[in-house]
């Protein structure tokens, strides 16, 4: 293990216990926060998803948590408000270093914790300190896209924890061809089939308790997705604002350093009106989409945009919390690692323009 790595763990725990210390021991979410560590527990104590117990999505998620509930039985609501806080960072941490590695941008230690902690806090926003699928789900895909781009003999591990990410919560199954097709073609078979086996390995378990029907039946239970998932975006004015707003911005060649600084600037006001998980959430979405329209057009690389886009639309289909701000902080250092990717700092920046 490097200098580099012992710091990056030392940054990831540190983080998610200050924020365990300042934020736990306040409030409660008793939809999400319930139903995540039942179903944990109902698995832990034997019971067969689908079969002794209804579940309208896949419930990888419910076995991540068991260790909650063995490490305490009298403050598992605490720790696993912990792993929320550990989920998050290492969600934001993750990304960077994807996009960073996929990218080969040098960015000095500094700057990159930056990053991670702009893209943490616009990912957490206000939503409740509780454990949720899409956040299980989101992690491993934040996991298998750097075990995929990692280089090593086991990079296609990664596709195995992407179709995890499905028995989380079932939209995370589209990231899945998408990531063969982008990362994956050189050993197409093998890694399609590790990819679809953690998917096999489920349905498998089920059937064999004489289950198949009651899965087949409880998940396609949710029809919104069209609503949800389609409705929303084609239907909402602010899409196209930030579509338009980002093209027009990239073709009249304005630094983009502005642009960083605008989104940021609009993320903190959304979040201080509240309307940061509302249809105002959606502009950052078609933001990325000007931006893939725009790379595509000049022939640039689309592969970083297209997959935040892509798991920016994942986390954002839910008939609770249809919006895309789980995954906005990735939106926005995506665009502020223009500033941070420059060997000149911010300051000097402005220095020379004057």
């Amino acid at each position: 293990m490097t200098k580099n790595n012992r710091t990056d763990i030392l940054f990831v725990i540190l983080t998610a216990f200050i924020c365990q210390f300042l934020f736990s021991a306040y409030g409660f979410n008793p939809t999400d926060e319930g139903f995540v560590l039942s179903a944990t527990n109902r698995v832990l104590h034997g019971q067969i998803p689908h079969v002794d117990f209804s579940s309208v999505r896949p419930l990888g998620y419910a076995f991540l948590h068991i260790p909650e509930l063995l490490f305490s039985e009298n403050y598992f609501f605490l720790i696993s408000r912990f792993v929320f806080w550990l989920e998050q960072i290492l969600i934001a941490f993750l990304w960077i270093r994807f996009v960073i590695n996929f990218t080969k941008t040098e960015i000095s230690l500094l700057n990159k914790y930056t990053l991670v902690i702009v893209c943490f806090i616009f990912n957490v926003h206000y939503f409740p300190c509780s454990v949720l699928h899409t956040i299980d789900g989101l992690l491993m895909c934040m996991i298998g896209l750097n075990f995929i781009i990692s280089e090593k003999k086991y990079a296609f591990v990664g596709f195995f924890f992407i179709g995890f990410a499905s028995l989380c919560k079932q939209n995370y199954l589209v990231i899945l061809p998408f990531t063969l097709f982008l990362f994956g073609r050189r050993k197409i078979v093998s890694n399609t089939i590790i990819g679809f086996l953690p998917i096999a390995l489920y349905i498998s378990i089920i059937s064999y308790f004489g289950g198949f029907e009651d899965l087949r039946t409880q998940l396609s239970g949710h029809n919104e997705l069209l609503k949800v998932g389609v409705f929303a975006y084609v239907l909402n004015p602010l899409i196209y604002v930030g579509i338009i707003g980002v093209y027009i911005y990239n073709q009249l060649k304005i630094n983009k350093i502005y642009l960083a600084i605008a989104l940021l600037v609009f993320a903190i006001v959304f979040l201080s009106t509240n309307h940061y998980h509302g249809k105002f959430g959606f502009v950052f979405i078609g933001i990325i989409i000007g931006d893939l329209i725009y790379k595509a057009q000049k022939k640039e690389l689309i592969t970083i945009p297209f997959i935040t886009l892509l798991i920016g639309w994942c986390v954002s289909i839910s008939v609770g919390y249809n919006s895309p701000a789980l995954f906005i902080g990735g939106i926005i250092s995506l665009f502020l690692l223009n500033i941070f990717n420059q060997k000149n700092q911010l300051i000097k920046y402005f220095l020379h323009s004057f």
